[in-house]
C-alpha cells in the first residue's frame, strides 16, 4: 500500500478518495495544510512507514523478519522503527569513522564542515 507504481501495489489502501485508493507515498501531498503547507500531525507516522518499507524492499521478507523478530515473535511496528533508527545511527558512525581514518588531522575538518 506504500506506492502504486511497483509490483507491490495491490490496488487497495486505507485511504480512498471518491472510491480511488491512495497510496501512502502521496499522503504528504494530501495532508499538507495552511499557508506553509504544514503536515506535522502526519509527518512522523508517514516517515516511519517510509523507512520500514524502504528497508523491507532492500532485503528479502525472510531477512526482514529475521532481523525484526525475537524467536518466533515478530517485533511491533514501534520496535521495528526504533531498531531501524539504531541501525542507521550505527551505520552513520561507521561512515564517520571511515572518513576520519581517510582524512586525518585537520584535513577532515576542512573537508567536512559547514
Amino acid at each position: 500500500m506504500w506506492d502504486d507504481y511497483t509490483k507491490h501495489w495491490s490496488g487497495c489502501s486505507v485511504l480512498e478518495l471518491k472510491g480511488h485508493p491512495i497510496a501512502l507515498v502521496y499522503w504528504r501531498e494530501l495532508y499538507r495544510y495552511g499557508p506553509a503547507l504544514q503536515w506535522q500531525g502526519t509527518k512522523g507516522p508517514w516517515t516511519n512507514w517510509r523507512d520500514v518499507v524502504s528497508y523491507y524492499r532492500q532485503v528479502s521478507p525472510d531477512v526482514f523478519w529475521s532481523t525484526f523478530s525475537i524467536g518466533d515473535r515478530r517485533l511491533s511496528f514501534t520496535a521495528i522503527v526504533e531498531r531501524l533508527r539504531q541501525m542507521r545511527k550505527e551505520e552513520n558512525l561507521r561512515i564517520v569513522a571511515r572518513a576520519h581514518a581517510e582524512y586525518t588531522g585537520d584535513i577532515f575538518y576542512e573537508q567536512f564542515s559547514y
